[in-house]
C-alpha cells in the first residue's frame, strides 16, 4: 500500500510541475503578443496569442487580445469569434462585450 501511495504522490507532483510549466509558457507567449501589439506587429501578435491559447485553452485574456489584434487588421469575423470565446469563459466581465460593440460591421 505504501508503494502505491508513493507512486500517486510522485504522479501528482509531476502533474503540478507540468501545469506550472505550461502556465509559464502560455504567459510567455501572451506577453510576446502584447509586445508585438505595442509595436503594431499584429500578425506576429496573433501568432503569439494563438500559441498561448494552444497551451492554455482557457486563457480568456489571450482570446480578448487576439480579438483586438484581428480587429486592428480589419479581420472582424475572426475578432468577434475570439471575443465570443472570451465571453463564454467569463460572463461577468463586460469589456469583451464592449470590444464587440466597437466593431462597426
Amino acid at each position: 500500500m505504501k508503494k502505491n501511495q508513493k507512486i500517486l504522490q510522485i504522479a501528482v507532483l509531476c502533474l503540478i510541475i507540468l501545469l506550472l510549466v505550461s502556465c509559464e509558457s502560455a504567459e510567455k507567449y501572451f506577453n510576446e503578443g502584447n509586445d508585438q501589439s505595442e509595436n503594431r506587429e499584429y500578425e506576429k501578435a496573433i501568432d503569439a496569442y494563438l500559441k498561448a491559447i494552444e497551451i492554455d485553452m482557457e486563457y480568456l485574456e489571450a482570446y480578448y487580445k487576439l480579438g483586438n489584434a484581428y480587429a486592428k487588421l480589419d479581420q472582424y469575423e475572426k475578432a468577434i469569434d475570439a471575443y465570443l470565446k472570451a465571453i463564454k469563459g467569463n460572463v461577468y466581465d463586460n469589456s469583451f462585450i464592449k470590444a464587440i460593440k466597437r466593431i462597426d460591421l
